[in-house]
Formats: structure tokens, C-alpha cells, sequence
């Protein structure tokens, strides 16, 4: 009655637990039910639903206790593999954060560089339209100040020659003071 166990179940069933007694793993894939249990000589048979009928209690518990020991270890196995996935992808979230930041920075500073070279940009501009506008106003100082001392000059010719023509005309008085008097 035994069958050894069909290449389909044989690539994808799980290794059956070593306990130093006979392990027996419960197929329920593709609509087919069967208890598989190595036998002594290490090979595999197949017991099909009506040989799993046959079996008594103690036998059947065995095997769901096997069974249970063998869902514990895959379910163990599973919970690892799922906590070193997810280290690995905070890993890689962390990789990715990084990476983002620097990005990020580099940026920053090449905004922050754009910006200082726009600013001193404007800033040589500036300094060049007020180096125009202090000449422009130097010139118009210099010809004001030219202005204001040609006409300080005229005023002070006029005043001297107003100063000389009194101090005659006050001559001419003490003069004429002077001979009516003596």
C-alpha cells in the first residue's frame, strides 16, 4: 500500500524534523491528502486517506504531534526571516535617508553658493552704479564749489572797489575838512 512520495511534493515539502524517532509530515496540496513518513531505510511512502483511516489514535496523535513540532519550527523560521527583512529594509531605509540628506545638503549648499554669487553679484553692481553716481556728484560738487568761489571773488572785487571808492571819497572829505579848518 505504501507509495513513495511524488516528485511534486518532494521539491516543495519541508524537511521533516530529526527527533530520533519517525517524523511524518501531512500533505494537504492540490486537493490530495496523505501523511508522508519516512520509513526505516530513509525513504519516503506516501500513506493515501484510506491508510490514514487505518491508522489508531495513537499513531494519528503522534503524527499531529510531529506535525505541530514541524508548523512551530517553519513558523519560528518564518518569524525570523520576516525580522531579518525587516532590519534589512530600515537598513535600506536608513541607506536611502542618508543618501537623501547628503543629496539633500549638497543642494542646500549649492543654493546657498548661488545665492552668495548672486548677491555679490548685485552688490559689484551696485558698487559700480554708486562709483557713477559719486563721480557724477564729485563733478557737480567741483563745478559748484568753481561757481560759488568765482562769484565770492566778483563780490570781493566789488567790495573792494566799493571799500577803495569810499575810503577816496572819505579822503576827499578830511581833505576838504582839513583846508576849510586851516
Amino acid at each position: 500500500m505504501n507509495r513513495l512520495l511524488p516528485k511534486l511534493f518532494q521539491k516543495e515539502s519541508p524537511a521533516p524534523l530529526k527527533t530520533g524517532k519517525e517524523s511524518c509530515i501531512i500533505y494537504l496540496e492540490y486537493g490530495c491528502r496523505a501523511a508522508v513518513c519516512p520509513a526505516a531505510k530513509g525513504e519516503t511512502s506516501l500513506l493515501t486517506e484510506k491508510e490514514l483511516r487505518k491508522l489508531r489514535r495513537a499513531e494519528l496523535l503522534e503524527l499531529l504531534v510531529e506535525q505541530s513540532r514541524i508548523v512551530d519550527q517553519l513558523q519560528k523560521e518564518v518569524n525570523e526571516l520576516r525580522d531579518e527583512t525587516a532590519r534589512r529594509k530600515i537598513g535600506l531605509e536608513k541607506a536611502g535617508s542618508i543618501a537623501e540628506a547628503s543629496l539633500r545638503l549638497t543642494k542646500v549648499f549649492e543654493e546657498a553658493e548661488e545665492a552668495s554669487k548672486i548677491y555679490m553679484e548685485n552688490i559689484e553692481a551696485r558698487s559700480a552704479e554708486q562709483d557713477k553716481i559719486n563721480a557724477a556728484r564729485d563733478e557737480e560738487s567741483r563745478k559748484k564749489a568753481e561757481q560759488l568761489i568765482m562769484v565770492t571773488a566778483k563780490k570781493c572785487r566789488d567790495m573792494e572797489a566799493a571799500t577803495a571808492q569810499k575810503c577816496r571819497q572819505l579822503l576827499e572829505q578830511a581833505k576838504k575838512q582839513a583846508q576849510e579848518q586851516g
